[in-house]
């Protein structure tokens, strides 16, 4: 599983960027296992969205 990027929560105090990064990784696992869509296109499409990891994460 590929480690929720902190990019957008720069934090210093090392206990609290690991404990949010633990956290953002259950929230995406959650939505990797919930994303599902009858349309196999539209099913494709937001499982891609998902792993790519837009769904928590900030990007500039």
């Amino acid at each position: 599983m590929p480690r929720a990027a902190t990019a957008a929560l720069p934090l210093v105090d090392p206990e609290i960027s690991e404990r949010i990064s633990s956290r953002l990784e259950l929230v995406e696992a959650r939505l990797r296992e919930t994303v599902t869509q009858a349309d196999t296109l539209a099913d494709t499409a937001s499982r891609h969205l998902v792993s790519a990891g837009g769904s928590v994460c900030a990007r500039s």
